[in-house]
């Protein structure tokens, strides 16, 4: 009798509780923070209005927000993560670092048809465990935004031990089909207070203009100018550039590229 008792509170409880989870669904995320020590600053918007899904972002003041798109499925995730986020805290102060975020982060979701809005502080006067899930939601929305940009970008991936010993030259021609975006670092296995490790990113070149792009990218001890690079040096790919500035790999306008290179050789 008492396991019955037991099994009945136990179901009751499990109803409750999913009553409750549904009576709030998300609506939007929005946040826009900097980082005051390396100068960066990201202002995003994600939003579900039936069954359509959104996004905005910008990466400079005064810039026009850029649309990016997201699937259903990340936006779950998204929820995921909001759920676990209690009512905004007290103030708390935590220590600053280099990656310290200032900013705000907005939360609406929809009860009973009623839309509630919850407004979070980004930055050292946040709760650890809020803080955390704040990071949490804005590193996944950015990893939305990246894997988006990539469609019209040219990224060329690099590996290299640490400590750096060696340096990568690239080159991407015509050279107003893109416009080079820098060097990223994704990865870095190094600890403080040992030696050795390493760290793998990518060159990145944004599409412009439709045509087909043609990359070199040599490691030496110095730095190449682009002149060296394409008289002495085969090139390592080229990318198809669409009308619709989609950057796709070119298997034969590679080996072409390379063919040619091997012919002038001789």
């Amino acid at each position: 009798m008492k396991t019955k008792l037991m099994m009945i509170t136990y179901t009751i409880l499990c109803c409750f509780g999913c009553t409750m989870a549904q009576k709030k669904e998300l609506v939007s995320v929005s946040f826009d923070y900097s980082v005051e020590l390396i100068n960066y600053r990201l202002a995003v918007t994600v939003e579900k209005t039936g069954d359509t899904l959104s996004g905005t972002y910008q990466e400079k003041l005064m810039q026009k927000p850029e649309i990016f798109t997201f699937t259903e499925t990340d936006f779950d995730e998204l929820a995921k993560i909001v759920a676990q986020m209690d009512k905004p805290s007290k103030k708390c102060n935590q220590p600053i670092t280099d990656e310290s975020r200032e900013g705000t982060f907005t939360v609406v979701l929809n009860s009973k048809g009623k839309d509630i809005t919850c407004e979070y502080e980004i930055g050292r006067f946040s709760a650890e465990r809020e803080t955390n899930l704040k990071n949490e939601a804005i590193d996944l929305i950015k990893r939305w935004i990246d894997r988006y940009k990539g469609k019209s970008e040219i990224r060329i991936g690099w590996t290299r031990a640490l400590p750096v010993h060696l340096c990568f030259s690239v080159h991407a021609e015509p050279a107003d089909l893109v416009e080079y975006l820098g060097e990223f670092v994704e990865q870095r296995n190094q600890r403080d207070d040992m030696c050795g490790g390493g760290e793998s990113g990518t060159h990145r070149w944004k599409a412009l203009k439709p045509g087909v792009v043609t990359v070199w990218s040599i490691e030496s001890y110095y730095h190449l100018e682009a002149e060296e690079l394409t008289k002495e040096f085969e090139p390592c790919c080229c990318f198809i550039i669409d009308e619709n500035l989609n950057v796709h790999y070119s298997k034969e306008d590679t080996e072409a590229a390379k063919k040619k290179f091997k012919q002038r050789e001789r």
